[in-house]
């Protein structure tokens, strides 16, 4: 181009104007490569850390940052929760939720499909699914249907709970027969020692006849 000098003095506040704007670019690619790898070094400090307080300090600093992080960074901490040491997922976690609960602007299209993933850390798609809840109980009332034979302890209990309630209430409605299909249903996939004796004693009360040392063998 040429120099300023050279410039009419038309083309000055266009040139200097188009001067701004990309170097605003660089500073914002450059601010996205900085966060994207403060982001993946923190987890890889805090994924190190070990027993016996090993890395905590470095930990602790990670953390800090890894915390300010905003909403987009939510699967990539989850996921680091994959495989990691009770220590490093107590820090992850912490991180989550002290994300979730700052940033308004949560990607729930993002921690769905990171929910949906059953190869993922229980613990990890539990997190997921609690923030969806608080974010928009809505979608997550659609959610809990297909949890109810979902390889996670913690993700099927609340889609076991919903058939009970439904079996309770066909059980007060005097619809026996249904509601002992209802509540069998719930019993053959609940996992929680709770909700088990709940369907097993609900069962025998409507004249059913229970095996729970076969249901025991068989989880």
């Amino acid at each position: 181009g040429l120099p300023t000098s050279a410039c009419p003095a038309s083309l000055r506040p266009m040139k200097s104007l188009f001067a701004g704007l990309l170097a605003l670019l660089f500073s914002f690619l450059g601010d996205q490569a900085l966060l994207a790898a403060t982001v993946s070094d923190s987890i890889k400090t805090i994924r190190a850390v070990g027993k016996e307080g090993q890395g905590n300090a470095a930990a602790a600093k990670a953390w800090q940052l890894l915390s300010m992080s905003d909403a987009d960074a939510l699967p990539e901490i989850l996921a680091a929760i994959d495989g990691a040491n009770p220590f490093a997922a107590n820090w992850l976690r912490a991180a989550v939720d002290t994300i979730a609960a700052r940033e308004s602007n949560l990607a729930l299209d993002d921690l769905e499909k990171f929910l949906a993933n059953k190869k993922h850390a229980p613990h990890a798609r539990r997190l997921a699914f609690e923030i969806i809840q608080r974010t928009d109980p809505k979608l997550a009332e659609k959610l809990i249907p297909d949890m109810l034979n979902d390889p996670s302890v913690e993700l099927r209990r609340d889609a076991v709970q919903r058939v009970i309630n439904e079996g309770t209430e066909l059980k007060k409605s005097n619809k026996k027969l249904t509601a002992a299909k209802t509540y069998q249903i719930a019993l053959n996939a609940a996992r929680d020692i709770d909700q088990i004796k709940t369907c097993s004693t609900a069962l025998q009360q409507l004249g059913e006849t229970i095996d729970l040392p076969r249901h025991f063998g068989f989880l």
